[in-house]
């Protein structure tokens, strides 16, 4: 048996963590080594990105908890967090741009810090509480509902009633959605004087968010109840619009026939949610 074919395959088994390797290294590396035909230097490359594969899945935590409805509860939870980091990068540069300060934009503000903050320690009422507040704003200033903040409500309901454990910290790093979101999504305006973003420059901004985390569904399949969850509030601001009062006295909920793009934001999330649960089911099986 080679030496460097050895060699070569612990370089591959680094994907796993120090400890999960201490642990189950050795008995890995003579598995792989005994399967392995004697006259081979190299590991056969699916083998190669199914070690790879695997190795990141372990780091990211995703086999943790295999149940289906905790990966579903994760995901929606990640695109709570997507939301809200994006309204919040939002709302910091308009109101940047604008140059001024109005209240409602401070208590806006404060009610999506707080709802951040809540869905990060896993306070799911908190942060309900808060989007709420935000929504009651929303709706004394322009009198109809934002979609955005629906959907987060929408979505953190689901959880809740999906998972009922409570108190799974998510780290602090997630705060940096805010500021990837504000490059993603404004980069032309930060850049540039001119106040235009480039043609469709958001849409393909949302499919390159969206194919990123269908790539990601390999590794996590969470990434997939995250890329649904944005599509679902995209699909929902475009097609639907709920007025409380103002130019139409006696509001309602307005329905706009589906774009093309629409369509294709919709065929995706419904595209993502069954591969995902897929995914998802024969990982628990396993």
């Amino acid at each position: 048996m080679s030496d460097k074919l050895a060699r070569r395959y612990e370089i591959l088994l680094r994907a796993y963590p120090a400890r999960h390797r201490r642990q189950w290294g050795d008995e890995l590396l003579g598995t792989l080594l005994m399967r392995a035909d004697s006259s081979r230097r190299w590991p056969p490359a699916g083998e190669a990105i199914a070690l790879l594969t695997s190795g990141v899945r372990v780091r990211l935590n995703s086999d943790k908890d295999r149940a289906p409805r905790a990966t579903w509860a994760a995901g929606l939870r990640v695109a709570v967090i997507l939301l809200l980091a994006s309204q919040l990068a939002d709302l910091i540069i308009l109101t940047t741009l604008d140059g001024l300060v109005y209240r409602a934009g401070l208590a806006k503000l404060a009610f999506g810090v707080l709802a951040l903050l809540a869905i990060l320690r896993d306070r799911r009422w908190v942060a309900l509480l808060a989007l709420l507040g935000w929504q009651a704003i929303y709706l004394q200033g322009y009198h109809s509902v934002s979609l955005p903040v629906a959907t987060e409500i929408i979505l953190l309901v689901v959880v809740a009633l999906i998972q009922r454990t409570h108190r799974a910290v998510l780290p602090g790093l997630w705060w940096l959605a805010v500021p990837a979101m504000m490059a993603i999504f404004w980069g032309p305006q930060l850049l540039s004087s001119e106040p235009v973003f480039p043609p469709h420059y958001e849409q393909v901004m949302t499919l390159t968010v969206v194919a990123l985390c269908a790539v990601a569904t390999l590794l996590d399949s969470r990434a997939a109840f995250a890329a649904v969850g944005l599509l679902l509030a995209k699909v929902l601001t475009d097609t639907v619009s709920i007025t409380w009062a103002g130019d139409i006295p006696a509001g309602g909920i307005f329905y706009h026939a589906p774009s093309s793009w629409n369509t294709v934001m919709g065929t995706a999330a419904a595209a993502l949610l069954i591969g995902g649960h897929l995914v998802t089911r024969r990982r628990a099986s396993l």
